[in-house]
């Protein structure tokens, strides 16, 4: 029985009734619903929109948020489940506030992944999902659609790198592009799972967002492309003196050595375009997304990178400016807004700048 306050929030085009916690941190609450995640589910609803599975498992509904949603705006057959009875509650009146019928189960994620096989499923947990990748592995059809979101990128990021170790088998530290070093790990960790049971994992959409991490895969099933995928697990090699960092198949004595990461694209041309434009978020996403996915080494923090190498900061359209006409790539990124990509080491760019001083 809901007991407590509640209140009525509207996300896109759907209505949810969801805990009133007021000042109180939205993991206290009975059930889980976080406001500060919409954009997760903004761009939940527009990947399954543009790729229209044949259903989609909602494996830790919560309030049912993200899974009501692509029900009723991508229009995905979604199975909601949750093993908290309160939650399956909240669910069942969230589809009745938009005139819906999904299936709704009270299981746990684990055991229904293991009991039944989906075209897509989405794992969005409190913390680590290492948990549930094993049974999301068994559970996914060849070539469907796996969305996992992971909340402790403290471990991936090197603030604790023994959970680094411990729950993902990476090896971190902080960076001066620790977030998508971060990103990199998780997905090298879902690749690397996955070979196991010969699936390729795909990256086909990821993103560093707030406090996440977020990363859309497609299953290829097969022996030699989960071979084939696992050959992109890199170290990153890092000189911490001038920033300057690369991916190698080998470790490097003379440097700092992190990994092993994933070293290929975090996204799919082909979705990024095929994206429906939702709302005004999704489309900045989609544009930086389009742009950055032309550059594959990580970020460049462009205040750190005038810290180390003594420059003097411009705007970052005249910092463009003064790159492109020297021949050196450049693309703003979704990583942070004083960040950018290139096809160029910090050393390198530094170099340019100086001589233009």
């Amino acid at each position: 029985m809901i007991d407590f306050p509640v209140r009525t929030v509207v996300e896109g085009k759907t209505k949810l009734l969801v805990p009133d916690v007021g000042k109180e941190h939205p993991a206290h609450a009975p059930v889980f619903y976080n406001p500060a995640m919409r954009f997760n589910r903004d761009v939940t609803v527009s990947v399954m929109d543009a790729l229209r599975p044949r259903n989609m498992l909602d494996a830790l509904s919560g309030t049912g948020a993200k899974g009501i949603r692509v029900l009723n705006e991508a229009g995905v057959d979604v199975i909601l489940n949750d093993r908290n009875p309160l939650a399956v509650e909240f669910i069942r009146k969230n589809l009745e506030l938009n005139g819906l019928s999904a299936r709704v189960e009270n299981k746990d994620a684990n055991l229904l992944m293991r009991e039944e096989k989906f075209y897509s499923i989405d794992i969005d947990p409190f913390g680590t999902p290492v948990t549930f990748v094993d049974s999301a592995f068994s559970s996914i059809r060849g070539n469907g659609i796996l969305g996992i979101t992971a909340t402790d990128t403290a471990a991936l990021t090197g603030t604790y790198p023994s959970s680094g170790i411990r729950k993902y088998g990476v090896l971190v530290s902080r960076t001066s592009f620790m977030h998508e070093l971060g990103l990199r790990a998780l997905i090298g960790f879902v690749v690397r799972e996955g070979a196991k049971y010969n699936l390729a994992m795909e990256p086909i959409l990821a993103h560093s967002t707030l406090h996440y991490y977020r990363v859309f895969f497609r299953a290829r099933p097969g022996k030699q492309k989960a071979t084939k995928a696992v050959r992109s697990l890199a170290w990153v090699v890092y000189d911490r003196k001038t920033d300057d960092r690369w991916y190698s198949r080998f470790q490097d004595p003379n440097y700092e050595n992190l990994g092993p990461v994933w070293s290929g694209p975090l996204f799919d041309e082909d979705l990024l375009k095929s994206m429906q434009p939702i709302n005004e978020d999704v489309v900045r996403f989609r544009s930086l997304a389009l742009s950055e996915s032309k550059y594959n080494f990580p970020y460049i923090d462009y205040h750190i990178l005038a810290k180390k190498h003594r420059l003097s900061l411009v705007r970052m359209d005249k910092l463009r400016e003064v790159l492109e006409s020297n021949g050196v790539g450049f693309s703003r990124t979704h990583f942070c807004p004083h960040c950018f990509k290139s096809d160029a080491q910090p050393s390198e760019i530094a170099s340019v700048l100086k001589s233009k001083d």
